[in-house]
């Protein structure tokens, strides 16, 4: 994956996930740097520790 070369980090959210039918399983193992099991809660803590995100 191309974007590993850029230094963006992706983090999937695993209730998202499970919202939708996916596990870790199905996910591409070079496709996802970390997965969260609440999303929101790893963003607002990342924000706390002044980092920039970007929402898709």
């Amino acid at each position: 994956m191309e974007g590993k070369n850029t230094g963006i980090k992706i983090i999937a959210c695993e209730t998202a996930m499970s919202n939708v039918g996916l596990t870790r399983e199905k996910i591409p193992e070079n496709l996802v740097d970390e997965f969260a099991p609440i999303g929101g809660i790893y963003v607002l803590n990342k924000i706390k520790e002044d980092y920039e995100t970007f929402w898709i």
